[in-house]
């Protein structure tokens, strides 16, 4: 008895200790693993651009880029040179587990549908960004299928500084310019109007362009969703885009229903600046359509 006691106590112990370690591994990595990062999928894609538009494109994948974060849909690279930000999707959100071919599909049908149709709904998104919002996201190149023809390999360090050097063509991947998170920008300019008001003008016209354009974003957040390029507000989360309905609500109405969430968040933050952000939806209403998709 004491002896089985005894095995049982190790095994136990031994179990707990495995347990721990896979635990701290996830901390550590933060739940990256490249393998998540790669679909199952071995279809080949067209890479969409001429030779003359990719070699741009080839020297930014060949600078190494370091894990940064990760984000419901992506885990998020920055390159060396602090200018992009490279996101590798996360394929366990949009594609069924490996051991649901190997059950009856009438037990993963509903699963494999939900699967089906996030993929469905977060790649339209993004091909929206790609086809209409480019300069809005910062959005420089959209790689949603295996290619032939990058012939670059991605140099990528992984949050514990692990290298892993990968072929660009062999895997999914967002690039866009990087942004100065909106908190980051707000915490040192929110005392400055003469900074801040030429930022709440051009972010209400970055909003007019997209409604304009018959788009809607489920998810407006100048914490998590709002960023600073180059002087500019850019939208970096492209993956609640889609097209607007049909409806008689007009373009200003719209502006304004978006915008009620930023409005709140300002008078809670930083009342001073509300009257910044309401002057230039006053100008909306004033003139909704001074805002040329031609600019």
């Amino acid at each position: 008895m004491r002896k089985l006691f005894k095995v049982t106590t190790i095994l136990l112990l031994f179990s707990l200790g495995f347990l721990g370690l896979q635990d701290l591994c996830r901390k550590k990595t933060k739940g990256f693993a490249l393998a998540k990062a790669r679909s199952s999928y071995d279809l080949k894609g067209d890479l969409g651009l001429s030779e003359q538009e990719l070699e741009p494109i080839r020297a930014i994948l060949r600078k190494p880029f370091r894990f940064m974060t990760k984000g419901l849909q992506c885990y998020v690279f920055v390159s060396e040179d602090d200018k992009y930000v490279l996101k590798l999707l996360k394929w366990k959100e949009i594609e069924p587990p490996l051991w649901t071919q190997y059950v009856p599909a009438s037990w993963v049908a509903d699963l494999k549908k939900r699967k089906a149709e996030k993929k469905e709904h977060d790649f339209t998104s993004y091909q929206i960004a790609a086809d209409e919002l480019k300069e809005e996201t910062g959005l420089i190149y959209l790689h949603l299928q295996k290619t032939e023809g990058l012939n670059t390999p991605l140099c990528l360090y992984d949050p514990i500084q692990v290298r892993h050097i990968v072929p660009a063509d062999g895997i999914e991947f967002i690039l866009q310019k990087k942004a100065e998170g909106f908190l980051s920008y707000f915490a040192k300019h929110k005392n400055n109007e003469e900074k801040m008001a030429p930022f709440f003008s051009s972010f209400v016209q970055v909003i007019q362009k997209r409604i304009a354009k018959n788009i809607s974003d489920s998810d407006i957040s100048l914490e998590y969703n709002t960023g600073i390029c180059e002087d500019k507000p850019v939208l970096f989360d492209i993956g609640n885009l889609s097209h607007l309905k049909d409806s008689n609500v007009s373009s200003y109405e719209t502006l304004q229903k978006e915008l009620q969430i930023v409005h709140s968040w300002l008078q809670k933050n930083s009342p001073h600046l509300v009257s910044c952000l309401e002057k230039n939806i006053e100008a909306a209403a004033l003139d909704p359509n001074h805002i040329s998709l031609e600019e």
